[in-house]
């Protein structure tokens, strides 16, 4: 590589084939140069390509008199041109078939194609007279495309070379082609007029001299293989830091998450750590991420998002992003807001409810702000071209403060930067698009963010994490190279979808078949090979129970025994510098001396279910949130089915007067019952409930309690004692003194005909049944508890109501109180079995005493009854049972 410096020192010129690989060698030269004693020197000349060409292009002047008035079109409006052109087609062919298409992705693809095309120096002319219906469509689409280019002077990406190629009259004296795998015939006639001209053209590959180490290792599994490569990195960089470190993945997009992890945990398992800070890592990856996907840019295009009417997801994180002004100056009270809107469990809000929201709990930054953007949105017109609405979005940024009032930390200062520009080049569109709906417009946006990678600029890094293309060129001391499995090394043959493939078989381009895939690995493998001193080629064994063999271009290599990750001295210091969290497994609570039972008998369902969850519930204030979605969830159904059964008891109030009205006058009641309860769920809830919606949800509900009249209808004589009705009672351990009073709401009480009570839970989830009063303590303790509490009790009951049936299912004292209701003593379960009703009734007692005094005492052990509990948990960031 000193060769190379020293012709860049003298002023040479150096094209490579990729961004990634220029920002490499840039830094690799000024470090050679300070490594050489250098103070000053020229800033190198080492371009992409086609960076290079536009700067060419740009530097023009009056030298290209043909083409003085063409305009460079740019990726956006480029891209924006294709999916015009192909949108035009298939309106032309059926008006509404577009609907049925992504047009952006496919224009995406036509775009590549028409780069490969232009790349191989052919032309539409070139395709064969039978064409498959996909390089049919391909033809016409790029016939049109080609002429709009002409009609409107424009020039593309892929017309740019050429242009250079037929009108560049001066290059630079020495230009290097450094890393190119594979010179393309357009890229050959560039060369070929650039000697006729006089440069000096060299081409470049690098390659390490003296001995070199190649072997192959065999993990376990693809995760193993990452993790072991960055253990290996790490221990490279202790030994040697001055020595360049390599891992190359050859899917790292498909990949990042698990490199990214395996990284992390390895070189700085203390960054996510509260108050961390921004930490520069030793290892740098090179493959960026979507900008829509930073932070700070998904805030900006959420809050341009923002209309009339809003999803309350993206509601939400926007009053809870911290890159607002409005959220940095009220952060508690922009939080009230969204929990207010949260308990509305809405999946839209309008401008005005969120207004209305945000001034009743004080966020009057929120206030000022959605006020003046429904005045802004109702001064826009319907439709306006891309510089108009980019005005807009602009002005909505500012208005709420975007990207917020601290300073940056210098990755967010970047993506800022690379959002503005993003914003400046979709403005220029606006020729191309003509006037546009906000939605529409917007939504490109939004594609042009998610295809524009962001890569965070960053001082070089020793360990240089690269993907198998973007390698090629670099030069490491020590390099290793994941998943060389068989299957994915050669990789399959993946020719274009639209060009025909008896064309790209003709010119041999690259991927369209397995002997021009080998023939590229060959000569890949070859040279990572040359370039690094060690090279380790892994593989992972199996790929879930599937086992898996090395790629046959390494079968050959030394394969090296499989050692435990070393435990290194410089990652241990790591995470000894990090910050420490001492835990403690049962650290109890203060003791409750409170006089009412805080949730009432909820309370006890939660202590059966975790003492922790209990307590960080009813002591520490814990409000679990509710994630509201589209129409009625399965609380929202139960809630209606238990309204619905209190306005028909209310008004029958025992079998008697049910059994004494006629199917008529049954149905009639049950009608007017369910639209009653349709009407307050309305009234609770604005606009959760279609026209259509109703209708079902009313045929469903009248079907649903219909059948469970009819098994009431079946029951012994009773009478309704209460329904839903509020009472309390003081809770006694044994033989004496009141503990804490509990609030109570069973949903019926009935009155037998024998003279005592059953009580009856209304259940209509599928996880329900008797089976739940049985364990040590009862996962579902509230009808026990009722029963010790109100007294006279001689049943309880589940009340299932569900589409695959209704039943009652309970215990009581004796046979015969109701069909599903059996007596106490002859039901077999996993704890000892009671004898008759009243040892029952004791055992409960014993349980419920036991969960009572733990929560008095202040319990509070992460003891969840089973794994299951802690599944969706939402005190599991504080209860920390995993750690």
């Amino acid at each position: 590589m000193d060769g190379l410096f020293a012709k860049v020192a003298t002023g040479a010129t150096v094209i490579t084939p990729t961004s990634r690989l220029a920002s490499y060698l840039v830094a690799r030269f000024n470090a050679h140069m300070l490594n050489t004693g250098q103070e000053v020197w020229r800033s190198p000349e080492i371009f992409q390509l086609s960076v290079w060409l536009h700067s060419l292009w740009q530097s023009r002047g009056e030298d290209w008199p043909e083409l003085t008035q063409t305009v460079y079109l740019g990726d956006q409006r480029e891209r924006l041109l294709w999916e015009k052109v192909i949108g035009e087609e298939l309106r032309s062919r059926d008006s509404g078939i577009e609907l049925l298409w992504d047009l952006s992705a496919t224009a995406r693809m036509a775009q590549k194609s028409w780069g490969l095309l232009n790349d191989w120096d052919l032309t539409l002319q070139d395709f064969p007279d039978y064409l498959n219906q996909d390089s049919a469509a391909f033809s016409s689409w790029a016939t049109h495309y080609d002429t709009v280019l002409h009609q409107k002077n424009w020039i593309d990406q892929a017309g740019l070379s050429l242009a250079v190629i037929r009108n560049m009259a001066r290059f630079p004296e020495v230009v290097v082609f450094a890393g190119f795998e594979l010179i393309n015939p357009r890229q050959k006639m560039l060369t070929e007029v650039m000697e006729e001209l006089g440069v000096d053209l060299q081409i470049w590959m690098p390659e390490t001299g003296g001995d070199r180490s190649l072997r192959q290792i065999r993990c376990r599994d693809s995760t193993d293989e990452i993790r072991r490569a960055a253990a290996w990195a790490c221990e490279r960089l202790q030994l040697s830091p001055l020595d360049p470190v390599g891992i190359v993945v050859p899917d790292l997009a498909k990949n990042r998450s698990v490199v990214e992890a395996a990284m992390e945990d390895t070189f700085s398992p203390g960054a996510i750590a509260p108050g961390a800070g921004e930490y520069c890592p030793p290892y740098e990856l090179s493959l960026g991420v979507p900008l829509i996907e930073v932070p700070l840019v998904e805030t900006a295009i959420d809050l341009l998002s923002l209309s009339r009417e809003g999803e309350f997801d993206l509601i939400s994180r926007l009053l809870r992003s911290p890159y607002l002004h409005q959220n940095d100056s009220h952060r508690e009270s922009s939080l009230d807001c969204e929990l207010t809107l949260r308990r509305q469990r809405l999946h839209l809000f309008s401008l005005t409810q969120l207004r209305e929201t945000a001034l009743s709990v004080g966020a009057h930054g929120w206030v000022s702000g959605v006020e003046t953007l429904e005045q802004m949105l109702q001064g826009m017109g319907q439709e306006l071209p891309a510089p108009d609405w980019v005005e807009h979005w602009v002005e909505v940024l500012n208005l709420f403060g975007w990207p917020g009032p601290r300073t940056l930390l210098d990755s967010e200062y970047q993506a800022v930067e690379k959002f503005r520009q993003l914003l400046g080049a979709f403005a220029s569109t606006g020729d191309i698009g003509g006037v546009e709906s906000r939605n529409h417009c917007l939504n490109r946006l939004k594609r042009a963010a998610r295809d524009l990678v962001f890569h965070q600029q960053t001082p070089s890094a020793p360990i240089q994490v690269v993907g198998l293309l973007e390698s090629s060129g670099m030069i490491f001391s020590h390099l290793w190279v994941v998943g060389l499995e068989s299957e994915a090394w050669p990789f399959a043959p993946h020719p274009d979808p639209f060009l025909p493939l008896s064309l790209q078989s003709q010119h041999q381009m690259p991927g369209i078949d397995s002997s021009s895939s080998l023939e590229l690995a060959t000569r890949m493998t070859e040279r990572i090979s040359a370039s690094a001193e060690e090279v380790v080629f892994s593989w992972p064994g199996q790929r879930g129970e599937t086992p898996l063999m090395p790629s046959p271009l390494i079968a050959e290599l030394e394969q090296a025994e499989l050692t435990p990750p070393p435990s290194l001295a410089w990652c241990d210091s790591q995470r000894e510098s990090s910050p420490k969290v001492k835990i403690r497994k049962q650290d109890p609570g203060k003791p409750f001396t409170g006089r009412s039972a805080p949730g009432g008998t909820a309370l006890f369902r939660e202590l059966a279910q975790c003492p922790f969850y209990a307590y960080a519930r009813r002591r520490l204030g814990l409000e679990e949130f509710v994630d509201p979605g589209f129409g009625l969830d399965s609380r929202d159904r139960g809630i209606l089915v238990h309204s619905v059964l209190e306005k028909v008891w209310t008004t029958v109030e025992g079998s008697e007067a049910l059994q004494s009205l006629s199917q008529e006058q049954r149905d009639r009641l049950l009608g007017g019952a369910v639209s009653a309860a349709l009407d307050e769920l309305e009234q609770q809830r604005p606009g959760v409930l279609g026209e259509r919606f109703r209708e079902l949800e009313r045929d469903r509900l009248e079907l649903l309690i219909g059948r469970w009249l009819e098994l009431e209808l079946a029951r012994p004589a009773f009478e309704v004692d209460s329904i839903e009705s509020d009472a309390s009672a003081s809770l006694r351990l044994g033989a004496g003194t009141a503990v804490f009073d509990i609030r109570l709401r069973p949903d019926r009480v009935d009155r037998l005909a024998s003279g005592g009570r059953m009580v009856i839970d209304y259940k209509t989830g599928y996880r329900a049944g008797r089976g739940k009063w049985f364990g040590v303590p009862p996962e579902e303790p509230q009808l026990p508890l009722y029963q010790h509490l109100l007294g006279d009790v001689d049943a309880i009951a589940f009340g299932l109501i569900r589409a695959d049936g209704v039943r009652l299912e309970g215990v009581g004292r004796r046979d015969g109180i109701a069909e599903g209701v059996v007596k106490a003593g002859t039901i077999r379960n996993n704890q000892k079995q009671a004898k008759d009703w009243v040892s029952q009734v004791r055992q409960w007692e014993r349980a419920l005493f036991k969960l009572a005094a733990g929560f008095l005492l202040g319990g509070a052990e992460a003891e969840p009854r089973t794994p299951q509990e802690c599944e969706g948990c939402q005190a599991r960031a504080l209860c920390r049972i995993d750690e």
